[in-house]
């Protein structure tokens, strides 16, 4: 079989390793194009590029699909310019090899999207970048304003390896998985997040709340954060009782208070099985009761307990004293002086002062600074601080630039 011929930039799979193809199609996506013609895109791996083919389909039978050509080498990871596709909790895996996979092309204006989730299943930071192309097989170029999808903070942790697509309405939404790994370290669930393509083609998905109460579009939507209901989280850190616990605290940590935490691997587990009453109705109350009906499992266990909505007082006031420091090509530092009364903030940023797309949410709990290692070496970011609360969310600070160490007052 003759060498593969791989465009500039994307990696060989190096001394020692085969020069064919790795075994699949793996993590297959299917793309029709608007001419009717279909392709293939396929790959996971640490060492192997994703790949991409066009298909026959006049030769398809049930059995086999009959490919057009060879199949391409597209695109592969570059963590050493790409900050986000560093492995790792908060890409803290400066040496370690990374994962690419979860294919999937969406064509907007003209121009193809070719998607890919990044670092690794398993961690916070597993997100959805993009490449983009006049043609179908490319060349590709990275997006500047990756990664598209990222959630590494808040309840859920996670965005990668998901699909977009429009619906009835011809709204955009992408998916992800988030990461849960408690019952096993790839353990995942499935998001919805509204997306979206400005006028010059930039992708963006919306998880600034993304784990908080939407509304779901009847019509075409121009602004997909007002999808937003606005409530608010009530039950982050809020005491919790109940009725049984399995085992001794101390030894088996299922307590109450783990349903409050806002972690999804940490649960409250009831020492029985047991069947109680309901409440008849929705209330205004300033307590909140889970009676178990049934559950099919052997015991009854609760991640977390969330109540959203309206504490009926006033929001809470923005961030100040905002600056971002780039501690290095992939990185950078936020602090901001704490909120009185706040619950948690969302750092905001992007390559355009009033397109901050991505966000890091952390709670207020922890200290006023974050690391943010998902930068592209060579690209100019704006981040902001927005604090949020049981009433609302504060204006948007100042927005700097991370250009350089500035501050805001």
């Amino acid at each position: 079989m003759p060498e593969l011929q791989f465009p500039e930039g994307v990696k060989h799979p190096g001394p020692g390793q085969p020069e064919t193809f790795p075994p699949g199609p793996w993590d297959p996506g299917l793309f029709r194009d608007d001419d009717g013609r279909w392709y293939l895109y396929w790959g996971s791996s640490n060492v192997f590029p994703l790949y991409g083919i066009e298909l026959d389909m006049r030769e398809v039978d049930s059995q086999r699909i009959a490919y057009i050509g060879r199949p391409r080498p597209l695109i592969s990871l570059q963590p050493q310019q790409h900050g986000w596709e560093r492995f790792g909790p908060d890409h803290a895996g400066e040496n370690q090899p990374s994962y690419m996979e979860g294919a999937w092309m969406t064509k907007h204006g003209g121009r193809y999207y070719l998607q890919y989730g990044a670092p690794g299943t398993e961690y916070n930071v597993y997100a959805t970048g993009t490449y983009v192309s006049d043609h179908p097989l490319g060349p590709f170029e990275y997006a500047p304003y990756n990664p598209v999808g990222y959630k590494p903070g808040g309840f859920v942790h996670g965005a990668g390896h998901g699909n977009t697509f429009q619906d009835a309405h011809g709204n955009w939404w992408n998916t992800g998985t988030p990461w849960v790994g408690h019952n096993w370290t790839f353990e995942r669930r499935v998001a919805l997040f509204p997306a979206a393509f400005s006028e010059d083609g930039q992708m963006s998905v919306d998880t600034r709340f993304g784990d908080f109460p939407h509304y779901m579009p009847t019509a075409k939507v121009a602004d997909p954060q007002s999808l937003f209901t606005g409530w608010m989280l009530l039950s982050y850190r809020k005491p919790a009782t109940a009725s049984s616990t399995l085992g001794p605290p101390a030894a088996v940590p299922f307590i109450a208070a783990n349903a409050t935490d806002e972690n999804p691997r940490t649960f409250w587990v009831a020492a029985k099985n047991e069947a109680g009453q309901t409440l008849e109705a929705p209330v205004k109350a300033r307590y909140v009761r889970y009676v178990h009906g049934h559950v099919g499992a052997k015991h009854l266990a609760i991640s977390d307990l969330r109540v959203f909505g309206d504490a009926g007082g006033p929001g809470p006031a923005a961030p100040r004293d905002v600056t971002a420091k780039r501690i290095e090509p992939r990185t950078m530092t936020v602090s901001w002086r704490p909120v009185p009364g706040a619950v948690g903030y969302n750092v905001r940023w992007g390559i355009e002062p009033d397109r901050l797309t991505l966000t890091y949410q952390v709670f207020a709990d922890r200290e006023a600074t974050l690391d943010i290692r998902a930068l592209s070496a060579g690209v100019g970011y704006h981040v902001a601080v927005e604090a949020f609360n049981e009433n609302g969310v504060s204006k948007l600070s100042r927005v700097v630039s991370v250009r350089q160490a500035i501050t805001s007052r």
